[in-house]
């Protein structure tokens, strides 16, 4: 594959093509982790807002208690998750933990779906990877953590605080 892939790369029309938009490929990847962040958090954001609702209804908490820690400690960790980190998330905010807690938030639902059909895991597992994915690539230059970083530490050269400003 990767043999093939080099003489692919070695037609002028692509190599002209990769010259052109290579300015672009840093905007490219930070639009990419943008859309990434915002769609995986905003959807969330609608799960946890009900959660966090049935805190205050008159009615008894209804909720799986996967882990064996009570009801009330389960929906008060998955409300956190999905709409406090979510809401973080949307804006870029303690991005990679954010994405740690919604990443593990997932995979508790996972187990907890475990013993149900696909169509009732396969959601948790594409949230679970979106997660991931936001773990490993971070927030990208259009997030509050960029304009922090240099702020809180002083930065003023690409890198120097480990928040990539190129």
């Amino acid at each position: 594959m990767l043999c093939y892939y080099r003489e692919i790369m070695t037609i002028p029309l692509l190599n002209k093509f990769n010259q052109t938009f290579s300015p672009f490929r840093r905007s490219a990847f930070d639009a990419g982790a943008l859309i990434l962040r915002v769609s995986a958090a905003g959807v969330m954001l609608t799960h946890g807002w009900g959660k966090f609702m049935q805190f205050f209804s008159n009615e008894p908490l209804q909720f799986l208690d996967p882990l064996g820690i009570g009801v009330t400690a389960s929906l008060a960790l998955a409300s956190f998750a999905e709409l406090f980190c979510a809401a973080a998330l949307v804006i870029g905010l303690l991005t990679r933990p954010a994405a740690l807690v919604l990443a593990i938030n997932m995979a508790v639902a996972l187990y907890a779906t475990a013993s149900q059909a696909w169509p009732k895991q396969e959601l948790a597992l594409l949230y679970l990877a979106m997660y991931l994915a936001v773990l490993l690539i971070g927030p990208g230059r259009w997030s509050a953590d960029r304009l922090l970083c240099g702020k809180l530490t002083g930065c003023t050269q690409s890198g120097s605080c480990g928040c990539d400003k190129s």
